[in-house]
């Protein structure tokens, strides 16, 4: 099957942000203790599932490659938590997602379902958007998102 998934949420714990001077090459290293720091995935996957179908019920696995679009925004505040520059970035990598949970069928068309799922990216290199902005290099080893997600679903 087809998903899509979009994500947003505040990061929490993050590397040194390393600022390269354009015209020299130096690389300033800051400490991000007065950033605000939030990333939006965008990820459309490929998954193959495995189900077994039982009466009412049907526990079911899946996995597949995601392509992760990535946005990266990072705004710099004062001492007095007033925001004084903002710098947006992005990067695109393919990465995975696995995935397991229960559908229960409530009429033959309708179902709920409760679905267990991780997802991981690797190697996330952001470059500044627009190119104007602040030249800096900022990059993740990887990015792990672990969800319980409670849904429902229409059957044609």
């Amino acid at each position: 099957g087809v998903s899509v998934a979009a994500l947003t949420y505040r990061l929490h714990k993050m590397k040194v942000l390393s600022i390269l001077d354009r015209n020299t090459g130096a690389k300033t290293n800051i400490l991000l203790d007065t950033s605000q720091r939030n990333m939006f995935q965008f990820v459309p996957s490929l998954n193959l599932l495995l189900g077994v179908p039982l009466k009412f019920v049907r526990p079911y696995v899946g996995a597949g490659p995601a392509l992760f679009i990535v946005s990266h925004k990072i705004s710099f505040t004062d001492s007095a938590g007033n925001i004084t520059d903002t710098v947006t970035a992005s990067d695109t990598k393919i990465g995975y997602n696995a995935f397991g949970g229960v559908e229960m069928f409530i009429s033959r068309r309708f179902s709920a379902f409760i679905e267990g799922k991780v997802s991981q990216v690797n190697n996330l290199k952001f470059k500044p958007f627009p190119v104007s902005a602040p030249l800096y290099y900022n990059q993740y080893d990887r990015i792990v998102s672990r969800r319980v997600v409670m849904g429902a679903s229409l059957h044609f």
